[in-house]
């Protein structure tokens, strides 16, 4: 009996680990421009050429996490009632590292149909890079 729980348990912990080695996320802060406070239930949507992927909330602080994402370059389109829309433009999404995209939004837009798009630059220093 002790054998096929065992066997049960390795067989789900490798199917785990094989799962998550070819699968990326996206997590970040949503924040006002302006005041820096975090922006609660904010609408976060990822786009890869052009077609909408998924997308999701920020929570109460924020912070909004997508996930499991095949690796490659998209687009990132957060909006909130009242607040301009951004966009972000060829974020890169790699395996195995922790892509953060944190994004501030304004409120000052006078015509709500305007979309500031931005380029996405790839950060100097990488947080969950240990070595040099």
């Amino acid at each position: 009996m002790v054998r096929y729980l065992l066997l049960t348990f390795t067989f789900l912990l490798v199917s785990a680990v094989v799962f998550a080695q070819g699968a990326a996320s996206i997590q970040g802060k949503v924040t006002d421009k302006e005041s820096n406070e975090p922006i609660p239930f904010g609408s976060v949507a990822l786009y890869k050429n052009g077609v909408l992927i998924t997308g999701t909330e920020t929570d109460f602080d924020g912070n909004y996490s997508i996930s499991p994402i095949d690796p490659g370059t998209y687009s990132v389109e957060v909006s909130f009632l009242g607040y301009q829309t951004q966009k972000v433009e060829g974020f890169v999404a790699v395996t195995g590292k922790a892509n953060t995209l944190d994004v501030q939004i304004s409120d000052d837009a006078v015509d709500l149909d305007i979309i500031e798009v931005i380029a996405y630059e790839v950060p100097l220093i990488e947080k969950d890079n240990t070595t040099q």
